[in-house]
């Protein structure tokens, strides 16, 4: 006895709906802002909590060769000129 897979297939009228209905649950979540929003003020610090810790460098560090950090051989074919 071979046991065959029942095709599910949605009408064209269900696929309708409920894409609109996916169309208009988006756009309603996009749009709940109302007219009275405010934004919240927050405090920003001007240093890190970290800024005197001596472990902590603050310049740039120069990664000319980045890629070799990785070791992956499709990296390590590149070449900059």
């Amino acid at each position: 006895m071979e046991m065959r897979k029942k095709e599910m297939r949605y009408s064209p009228a269900y696929i309708l709906w409920t894409g609109m209905l996916l169309f208009f649950l988006c756009v309603n979540g996009c749009a709940m802002v109302g007219p009275d929003f405010v934004r919240p003020k927050t405090e920003v610090k001007q240093e890190w909590v970290e800024a005197g810790d001596k472990h902590i460098k603050e310049t740039q560090p120069k990664y000319k060769k980045w890629w070799k950090v990785f070791e992956a051989r499709a990296l390590l074919g590149i070449s900059v000129s």
